[in-house]
């Protein structure tokens, strides 16, 4: 029953400057101005987020090593995060390190951990990860919903709003809005195309695409491919199932990018497709059939296999093990064995949040030995089931 509840309210939750005016051609604060020190499309800005030789707007590098990892915990209620020490032995976990929106999922870009404030919370808030205090906050507009965040260098990022038709650009140093991009022409009968979680590489912004009607998709889901210098969309790649639910994944050491679809969460024509950069159409690695669940989150071992979080038809969760080869191997965790909710991977030892017990607890399994280890770090709350993990240096 535990599982079941969890399950219905992360669907529930999920769906659910100043200027002097002037008259001179030459006016400096002219957003129309070429020659406006302030104009965002002036390849001399200084202030212009898109300049490569904006020397304080560095490119996003991953967290290889990371020292700490974040967890976000929630009872739907109250929200807070936790904080694990990766160079203790054992692990030890300090709680509710900083008290945050109950509908958050973390994000830590450049030096600062960032908390997206999803239903009702409406804003992006910007923490410092060392003394967890609140630095400060971007709002959006009243219930726009956002889903994800994605920083492409340490100034700018872009934030997907389920209730509208755009998204947000937003400069975290300066902690603003910059604009717009334009979703309209990808929407559907409702106005929104639904846009979700988002992802890049070193030319585009890749935006995943629900359209939905009444919580029901109405096509099948595609990616549309965004330009990273003139937030243009360029492109959209087509995928085979509908509803792209979960975060888009990197499979390591390629250029291919993981989606999962869950398509009407009957565990029936879901799946998890492969894209690259250049196709029109995604591929579908294995399917929702086949895996015997919806697929909710994936980490990969090595460029082609990984272990892939599941959910049952009767919302009972699993890990196993997969691969891009359409594989479905043995189970990790069995469904309704355990409460598996999320899971991240660092080095060799996978981390599995668990919420089946009275008190929610992370487990950790050994790759090397392949058994679970004797660490067991307890949590004040339970552990969000949306992607509740975030690696700091």
């Amino acid at each position: 029953m535990k599982t079941k509840i969890s399950v219905y309210f992360l669907i529930l939750f999920i769906f659910q400057a100043s200027c002097d005016e002037e008259n001179s051609d030459n006016n400096v604060n002219n957003a129309n101005n070429v020659n406006n020190v302030n104009n965002l499309n002036n390849v001399n800005n200084t202030n212009n987020v898109n300049n490569v030789n904006n020397q304080h707007c560095e490119r996003i590098q991953p967290i290889n090593n990371p020292t700490r990892l974040a967890v976000v915990l929630t009872d739907y209620t109250n929200g807070a995060v936790s904080e694990i020490d990766l160079t203790a032995d054992p692990y030890t976990i300090t709680n509710d390190v900083v008290l945050i929106h109950s509908d958050a999922i973390p994000r830590y870009f450049g030096d600062k951990f960032h908390a997206l404030n999803r239903y009702l919370g409406d804003s992006l808030t910007l923490i410092d990860d060392e003394s967890w205090q609140v630095l400060d906050e971007i709002p959006f507009v009243s219930g726009s919903n956002p889903q994800d965040v994605h920083m492409v260098n340490t100034c700018k990022g872009y934030v997907s709003l389920y209730a509208e038709n755009y998204l947000q650009i937003i400069d975290v140093q300066g902690a603003t809005s910059l604009g717009t991009l334009d979703l309209s022409a990808w929407g559907d009968e409702d106005g929104s195309c639904e846009p979700a979680y988002l992802t890049s590489d070193a030319s585009y912004l890749y935006v995943a695409i629900q359209n939905l009607v009444d919580f029901a998709p109405t096509r099948n889901g595609r990616i549309l491919k965004v330009d990273l210098t003139t937030d243009e969309v360029t492109g959209e790649i087509a995928l085979n199932t509908e509803n792209p639910f979960y975060p888009l994944t990197k499979v390591p050491q390629t250029d291919i990018f993981v989606v999962l679809t869950a398509a009407d969460f009957s565990a029936k024509g879901a799946a998890i497709e492969t894209f690259q950069s250049d196709d029109a159409t995604a591929t579908v690695a294995i399917t929702s059939e086949e895996l015997g669940g919806i697929p909710n989150q994936v980490v990969f071992t090595d460029n082609q296999c990984g272990y892939v979080l599941i959910s049952t038809v009767t919302y009972e969760t699993g890990i196993r093990e997969f691969c891009l080869d359409g594989t479905a191997g043995s189970w990790l965790i069995e469904p309704g064995v355990q409460e598996p909710v999320a899971i991240t991977l660092i080095n060799d030892e996978l981390f599995v949040a668990d919420n089946s017990t009275q008190t929610p607890q992370i487990i950790i399994y050994d790759l090397v030995t392949q058994e679970f280890t004797q660490t067991v770090l307890n949590t004040s709350l339970p552990i969000s089931a949306t992607k509740p993990f975030t690696k700091i240096p």
